[in-house]
């Protein structure tokens, strides 16, 4: 036996609510044409004189117009959803609708009186959606289309998502009376939580049937797509090192260390400095979104036959190379320099640097921090990489230490998680 639905349909410019049945419906028509109303789909006010239309009740479907179209949007009458004011549906938002998104279902406990015994009969209440809108708005409500202050059919939808069912309500009634009653007895469970996790898996539903909720998922295709070309750049430019002179090479690595470090905002070459008897000069200098100053070293994977760590031991560890000895002195001396320069750098850098940042941002010396990119850590062996890890954890004050392996797996580590949640 097939169940009873209800359905839209569109015909001659009127919006019809369909009603069918395995039986036929005489007995419908019979009671509309006595002068009765009949409530369909437990939202649709239908009334003799008013909705009832020429149609065929001795089949198992009937129809009956509800909304006539006027412009683009069929206009549905106050008597048809017990509103004040009527509700204007943009017809081709109607495709998108079934009457079940009119109401919402949720129990209740009919308590009746009798013979003084007690008692109720647990059942289920409909609670029409747009006299409920209604109450909250008081205005007639377009839904759909392109009409200033409509409603994107969408957002209707999302709405009528969030309205607690059944489940839900039953859900707050037990962790109400388990809140009062649990000073006393035991709860067999923690109700609370049973509620919050309906309503946590609720939204997050939500939330993934529409992703223009969330920003993450907007730009997600985009960072992929933008960690994808990252990773495959420095990947071709590691297998190719020779093809690279230093300044385009930096250049280059800069654009993936402002991907990885996002704070930066702007990379300068070569910066001037003040020192005691003369001037110096930066490699690279960075700013970020406050103005900061920070300094970056940056050498090709492997400088003149040597990588990060000397090849001959020092009474049994590893020691850092001179070239990248070299590098952690010029960050000691770049950060020096600046912090020494202090109140009048900043003057002299604002002066010259500050047309190309953001307006009003201010250059600003404070503990200035570096970064040095350099070698390569992929053929350790397990001393190697513990004495590494010593090493950079040795000159941790100085700024952070990254080979170009640890460039590959953050942008790797980056993609999987960007794949994975894009999955889920």
């Amino acid at each position: 036996m097939a169940p009873n639905r209800y359905s839209f349909r569109v015909k001659d410019e009127s919006l019809y609510i369909v009603y069918s049945a395995d039986y036929e419906l005489d007995w419908l028509f019979e009671k509309l044409e006595s002068g009765s109303t009949n409530l369909l789909g437990q939202v649709f006010t239908i009334t003799e004189g008013k909705n009832l239309g020429e149609t065929d009740y001795a089949e198992s479907e009937a129809e009956f117009p509800i909304g006539k179209l006027e412009g683009e949007y069929f206009k549905l009458e106050p008597v048809v959803l017990s509103t004040k004011f009527p509700v204007f549906i943009h017809k081709e938002a109607v495709d998108k609708l079934e009457p079940e998104n009119f109401f919402v279902k949720q129990p209740y406990f009919d308590r009746k009186s009798g013979n003084g015994s007690g008692g109720g009969v647990p059942g289920t209440r409909y609670i029409p959606i747009f006299p409920k809108l209604e109450k909250m708005f008081s205005q007639s409500l377009m839904i759909g289309g392109e009409i200033e202050g409509n409603i994107p059919i969408e957002s209707l939808l999302k709405a009528i998502k969030v309205f607690p069912d059944t489940e839900e309500v039953k859900r707050y009634m037990d962790a109400r009376i388990a809140y009062i009653l649990g000073e006393y007895v035991i709860p067999k469970r923690n109700y609370a939580a049973d509620r919050d996790r309906l309503v946590a898996a609720r939204e997050a539903r939500i939330l993934q049937n529409n992703p223009n909720t969330k920003l993450s998922e907007i730009t997600k295709v985009y960072q992929t797509k933008i960690f994808e070309a990252a990773y495959d750049r420095l990947e071709q430019m590691l297998n190719n090192t020779d093809d690279y002179v230093e300044a385009v090479w930096q250049d280059q690595i800069m654009d993936i260390i402002l991907l990885l470090y996002p704070k930066y905002i702007h990379k300068e070459k070569t910066v001037k400095v003040t020192t005691d008897d003369s001037y110096g000069l930066l490699d690279i200098a960075v700013f970020d979104a406050g103005g900061f100053i920070d300094v970056i070293e940056i050498k090709k994977p492997i400088v003149e036959g040597v990588g990060v760590l000397r090849k001959t031991l020092y009474r049994n560890n590893y020691v850092p190379s001179r070239e990248l000895s070299g590098a952690i002195m010029q960050i000691e001396k770049y950060t020096f320099w600046l912090t020494r320069w202090g109140k009048e750098g900043e003057r002299v850098l604002q002066r010259k640097y500050g047309p190309k940042l953001p307006v009003g941002l201010k250059v600003r010396i404070a503990s200035p921090g570096g970064i040095i990119i350099f070698g390569r850590d992929n053929d350790f062996d397990e001393q190697e990489r513990q004495d590494f890890e010593i090493i950079k954890r040795k000159y941790k004050h100085v700024g952070d230490m990254l080979t170009y392996d640890d460039l590959l797996r953050r942008l790797s580590n980056i993609l999987k998680m960007l794949k994975e949640n894009s999955d889920t």
